[in-house]
């Protein structure tokens, strides 16, 4: 109610006020205008204040002297006329005393010093250029020897100035800038005759300074603080199967992406990078899948069918690509990601063929998963596929675009926990996990599956090396109940709020993470973080 009481008796002040009348009255109607919304407030007002509305006060008086030269002027020619005064106003509260002070040339006269440093004087500045007033004839300002009006004057009094200040204490330092961008600037001439001297040689107080005085003072005390707020049991965590895979590559990791959601801005790039190509891997194989259905009809395609189901696949993907991302791909662009997903395509059919009968009956399917008891976490996560044999059990894949291998699984900090949480989670009867590499070089099946056959290149888990020198799985369940221990583990620690900086492989890990500058890693551990080469610096 304030606020609008003020902008109507604002608005009352301003609809009354001529379009145009002279600067005095301008002055008059600014003052009530700016007395209608409150200022300069009800508040009794600190002496800086004072002395800037005092200022302000002479400066609507100047402003409305220029009667005699315009008589009338509308609105905005009067605030711009007032503007320029003030832009133009030299203006510095007073304030008490202190040791050190920050004085123009003209401001520092009369003064004694113990100290001085006089700054800023190159040629461009000091003496300055002249600045004769415009309204009179400039020949009468330089006859007379009126302020500004003339070279001669103004190197005149910068002489006088400049000897003053030079006596004004015992001892003083006059300095000029070298450079401004890549122009060369040059002394003033007034300066030249004093002896230079390099800036390493200038004498420095024995006195210490504000820094040194505060550190030296400080009891400092170290408390390294890696535990954050747990999560309520069974809660459901935001950042999905991604928690599990970065708290085994080091917990601070895991706290500050899910917890603190802390993010790097992605670095722009031309066209796409790995993890938007893999992105439109994934949609075209769920494309392809969506026509197909099963084994036996890939089987059954003909040449040319099967072509046909790849470039429409790939032609689906695509074109929800682009109708998201717009912007992103050009025509030709198009052309060569097409070409590039439908020989990919056609290479990862080849491996599907070899396998025995399955139906596809997951694509892309989302799931809520309860990791036990122990741990209490509850993630969602989305399965790449889902394949059911002809008896009835399933295989799980999960595409790769990139490297891949088992023993991403078979450690206590598993760098690829997606395929071990969707197996540990259970609702499948389950005969066999796998990665289905799509790729042109290196593709193919890498997995692990309960007997023999189940699809080309399978192991059975007893052929797995274990990393803690146990004895080989016995079965597909055995190597499920030790994945589901070692989650359990790393869920109890990401509900518990467990945040300590331990990346598992130390610089490696730490390569492919955009943190380094959150949990001060070179800080924490110099020695492991040095370059090899500069290990013995």
């Amino acid at each position: 109610p304030l606020l609008a009481a003020s902008l109507a008796q604002w608005r009352r002040v301003m609809d009354r006020s001529p379009e145009r009348q002279p600067p005095s009255a301008w002055a008059a109607t600014f003052s009530e205008l700016l007395s209608a919304l409150g200022w300069p407030g009800e508040r009794p007002l600190a002496s800086d204040e004072y002395q800037t509305l005092e200022k302000w006060r002479t400066l609507l008086d100047t402003f409305a002297g220029l009667d005699l030269v315009a008589p009338r002027q509308p609105r905005g020619e009067a605030l711009s006329c007032l503007a320029q005064i003030a832009n133009d106003e030299l203006f510095q509260p007073e304030g008490p005393d202190a040791p050190v002070q920050v004085l123009g040339m003209l401001d520092a006269g009369g003064l004694e010093f113990d100290h001085i440093w006089l700054l800023g004087l190159h040629d461009e500045v000091w003496p300055p250029p002249p600045r004769p007033n415009p309204l009179l004839p400039r020949a009468l300002q330089a006859r007379h020897g009126m302020p500004h009006a003339s070279m001669e004057r103004e190197l005149e009094i910068s002489r006088r100035e400049t000897a003053r200040l030079l006596t004004a204490a015992p001892e003083g330092v006059v300095s000029h800038p070298a450079l401004d961008a890549d122009r060369v600037l040059r002394p003033s001439p007034l300066i030249l005759h004093l002896p230079p001297i390099a800036p390493d040689r200038l004498p420095a107080t024995d006195l210490a300074g504000f820094r040194s005085i505060i550190a030296d003072r400080g009891e400092l005390e170290a408390r390294p603080d890696f535990q954050g707020p747990p999560l309520a049991q069974g809660a459901l965590a935001a950042g999905g199967t991604g928690i599990f895979r970065d708290q085994s590559a080091c917990p601070f990791r895991a706290f500050a992406r899910h917890r603190l959601h802390a993010q790097v801005p992605d670095s722009p790039q031309a066209g796409l990078d790995a993890a938007q190509r893999g992105t439109l891997v994934h949609r075209a194989l769920e494309q392809a899948w969506q026509r197909i259905g099963d084994h036996g009809t890939l089987c059954g395609f003909s040449a040319q069918a099967l072509r046909a189901v790849r470039e429409e696949a790939v032609q689906a993907a695509l074109s929800e690509w682009v109708q998201r991302h717009p912007e992103r791909l050009g025509a030709r662009f198009l052309a060569l990601e097409r070409a590039r997903l439908v020989a990919l395509l056609r290479d990862w059919m080849a491996h599907e063929m070899r396998r025995v009968p399955f139906r596809v009956v997951g694509r892309e399917q989302e799931q809520t998963l309860q990791i036990g008891q122990i741990g209490g976490l509850t993630v969602s996560g989305r399965i790449d596929r889902i394949d059911r044999l002809e008896d009835g059990r399933h295989i799980i894949i999960d595409y790769k675009t990139g490297e891949a291998s088992l023993g991403q699984w078979l450690s206590q900090r598993p760098e690829e926990p997606q395929l071990p949480l969707y197996a540990a989670a259970g609702g499948f009867a389950l005969a066999g996990v796998a990665f289905a590499r799509v790729r042109r070089k290196g593709g193919g099946y890498l997995g692990v599956a309960e007997e023999e056959g189940l699809f080309p290149d399978a192991k059975q888990p007893g052929e797995l090396a274990r990393t803690d020198g146990a004895a080989p799985y016995a079965s597909l369940e055995a190597l499920v109940d030790d994945w589901r221990g070692v989650l359990e583990r790393l869920a109890a620690d990401y509900r518990g709020g467990t945040a300590h900086v331990d990346p598992k492989k130390g610089r490696d890990t730490c390569a492919w993470c955009d943190l380094p500058a959150l949990c001060r890693i070179a800080e924490l551990r110099p020695a492991a973080w040095a370059a090899p080469e500069e290990a013995d610096d």
